[in-house]
């Protein structure tokens, strides 16, 4: 059983996986020829100016006024918010092709912030190409209202994973999302490298840090995966996919 296969056993109507390389993203919008370098072979790197971030720099932080949007070329983002305590929850870990910034759309302003997690490149989408109003708009009102809907669709996805899951299912189900997100981006879906260290995947998925470790011991136990440090090899991936919905026919 594929992932793919076995993913339509829970979520019928779409995709646990939603995710295209940055190139789909790009061929997706509708680019006005007069943002278009005549002489250069790939119009739409000379149009989207590149951001290249190291380890632990900020492509935008809370607060910021929202000038672009930005689409993951390479490497991995994590988006996260503050509480006024002045702790911060990790909300997402972003992968090659993916969008972030969208949340800041409603009033202009960033709501939360976003930290590479590794040498990362990003796509800057400068938001006035966006506007709806003229004919020159860079995206089209229906992939904007595209683009929202699969934030939607992730958010009830994280509902469904924090509030109903037990602690094993959800870093399960983590380490399966990972693995369809670099199969879809022409990577070996039972390599997984992690960017993100234990403590941040037990931060987003609400498991202690302790627990994380012991789970990933008790798979490794039960001939699941391999873990050595952050890399994580899937040895099973039929059987990952029965241990975390057991009761699915």
């Amino acid at each position: 059983m594929s992932l793919i296969q076995s993913e339509k056993l829970l979520f019928p109507h779409f995709s646990f996986f939603p995710n295209v390389s940055a190139d789909v993203v790009l061929n997706a919008f509708r680019v006005d020829s007069k943002f278009i370098n005549k002489e250069s072979q790939h119009p739409q790197e000379v149009l989207l100016k590149q951001r290249k971030l190291k380890s632990g720099e900020s492509l935008f932080n809370s607060g910021d006024k929202l000038d672009c949007i930005y689409i993951v070329k390479s490497g991995t983002f994590k988006t996260l918010i503050s509480i006024p305590d002045g702790r911060f929850q990790i909300v997402g870990f972003h992968m090659s092709g993916e969008l972030l910034g969208l949340s800041g759309i409603a009033n202009r302003l960033h709501v939360g912030s976003c930290v590479a997690l590794e040498k990362s490149v990003a796509y800057e989408l400068p938001w006035q190409f966006t506007d709806i109003s003229t004919r020159s708009s860079l995206i089209s009102l229906d992939n904007i209202c595209r683009l929202l809907s699969l934030q939607i669709i992730n958010d009830y996805k994280l509902m469904l994973l924090l509030g109903v899951m037990n602690s094993e299912e959800r870093l399960i189900i983590f380490l399966l999302n990972l693995s369809e997100r670099l199969l879809f981006n022409g990577f070996s879906a039972s390599d997984i490298n992690l960017s993100m260290s234990r403590a941040e995947i037990g931060e987003y998925l609400g498991i202690k840090v302790v627990n994380v470790s012991r789970i990933f011991g008790v798979l490794t136990k039960r001939g699941l995966i391999e873990v050595s440090g952050r890399r994580v090899r899937i040895i099973d991936i039929t059987k990952l996919f029965e241990a975390a919905y057991s009761e699915v026919e």
